[in-house]
C-alpha cells in the first residue's frame, strides 16, 4: 500500500532532521515531508500549506501537496515541496 510505503520511508529518513526555530521537519525530494508537533493546519491547498506550530507558523510551497497523515502533531505530506518558510 503506497501510505505505509511512503511512511517507511519518511521513517528512514528522520535521522538528518532539520531544525527552525526549535521546529523538527524532514523534507524529501520529490516525495513529500515529515513534520513534528504540529498544532493546527490553518491553510491547505495543492500548492500551499500553513502550519500552527509553537512559535508561529510555517508555509509549506510546492506541486500537488497533499496530507498523507496528521495525527499526534505529526504530519506527513506528499507533494514537490518547494520551500518552507517560518512565518512570524
Amino acid at each position: 500500500m503506497y501510505v505505509l510505503s511512503f511512511e517507511r520511508e519518511i521513517e528512514s529518513f528522520l535521522n538528518p532532521l532539520k531544525q527552525s526555530f526549535g521546529y523538527k521537519y524532514t523534507v524529501i525530494d520529490g516525495v513529500g515531508a515529515y513534520f513534528e508537533s504540529v498544532l493546527k493546519i490553518n491553510e491547505i491547498s495543492t500548492y500551499c500549506v500553513t502550519l500552527l506550530i509553537k512559535k508561529g507558523q510555517l508555509k509549506v510551497l510546492g506541486e500537488d501537496i497533499s496530507v498523507i497523515k496528521y495525527a499526534g502533531g505529526d504530519l506527513a505530506l506528499s507533494g514537490k515541496i518547494l520551500k518552507v518558510e517560518c512565518c512570524q
